[in-house]
């Protein structure tokens, strides 16, 4: 993988964006992604209709799944981390090379990262 230093991405692509917008509501969500009158951003807007369905995956399983979309053989999960009041305030990713990447070798990371993300919860 190659240095991001500086670098930013579209919340729609990045592990950590997936798991913040997962927080939001359809109607904040749609607030974010209006297109306004800017058609300079059209080619950058993500579809709508896949990413809420994509977001309520998020929410669900308390995962978010990054499959190359920053940088091409690179796959990332992330979960979030939440203030006590339920808030998310943060997002925990790791990410690896996508030739490593099965749906089985990779639950042992989510654990390991949810129980992360839990217990940053907890200390806050």
């Amino acid at each position: 993988m190659g240095s991001r230093e500086g670098m930013v991405f579209p919340a729609h692509q990045a592990t950590g964006g997936l798991v913040a917008l997962a927080a939001l509501s359809d109607e904040e969500l749609e607030r974010l992604y209006a297109a306004d009158d800017r058609s300079d951003l059209a080619e950058e807007l993500p579809d709508l209709a896949k990413l809420r369905r994509e977001l309520g995956s998020v929410r669900h399983s308390g995962v978010a799944l990054n499959l190359e979309r920053t940088e091409r053989g690179v796959v990332a999960v992330g979960c979030p981390v939440k203030d006590r009041t339920g808030a998310t305030v943060a997002a925990l990713a790791i990410s690896m090379p996508s030739v490593r990447y099965s749906p089985k070798q990779v639950k042992p990371l989510i654990a390991a990262i949810a129980a992360a993300a839990d217990a940053i919860t907890r200390a806050l």
